[in-house]
């Protein structure tokens, strides 16, 4: 039996298959930075359009790539978490799904968490195609780099594994308000 891909081999593997992408940039002129932008948690900045959607935020997906947004929440005191994903596309049933986790160390890890157990439940469906969306920077920049932090490796490792298994994957960065 062959001993299972170190983390490095799974990333170049999936180079060419992952995309990771962050949301565009603002239609207002800024001077530019080499940092990204930071989001405010209760702003309320006019829009040019009254209704915002996460198609902006996400590769542009065919008829056959399914759209699963993730999310988690956690309890830092008794580091409790439950995950939740929807599909998008008629997938057949169920199209959502949801779990819970009593030993979860951190916030980061629930989010991840959360993509993991998405995944899992994409392959159980069949699904070939998928694009992940969730409002867990860290985490969707985690996924795409060789030193993920360190409360991530082993979550890391499992998302890349399991992403061997589509014939095309991305994550995508969302923020909360753009969700589906």
């Amino acid at each position: 039996m062959l001993p299972p891909p170190s983390s490095s081999s799974l990333h170049h593997h999936l180079h060419h298959s992952i995309v990771i992408n962050s949301p565009p940039p603002s239609s207002s002129p800024s001077p530019p930075s080499s940092s990204p932008p930071s989001s405010s948690s209760s702003s309320s900045s006019p829009s040019s359009s009254s209704s915002s959607s996460s198609s902006k935020y996400l590769n542009e997906v065919d008829e056959e790539t399914c759209v699963c947004c993730t999310d988690a929440a956690w309890n830092a005191t008794s580091k409790a978490a439950g995950f939740g994903w929807t599909f998008s596309r008629s997938v057949g049933s169920p199209n959502e799904g949801s779990e819970a986790n009593f030993h979860i160390r951190s916030a980061l890890t629930a989010e991840a968490t959360a993509i993991r157990y998405a995944l899992q439940q994409a392959l159980t469906l069949g699904i070939g195609k998928i694009s992940i969306a969730s409002d867990a920077k860290q985490v969707i920049e985690a996924i795409n780099s060789e030193n993920p932090p360190v409360e991530l490796h082993g979550i890391h490792h499992v998302i890349l594994a399991l992403s061997l298994n589509f014939s095309a994957i991305s994550f995508n960065f969302i923020p909360r308000e753009h969700k589906m």
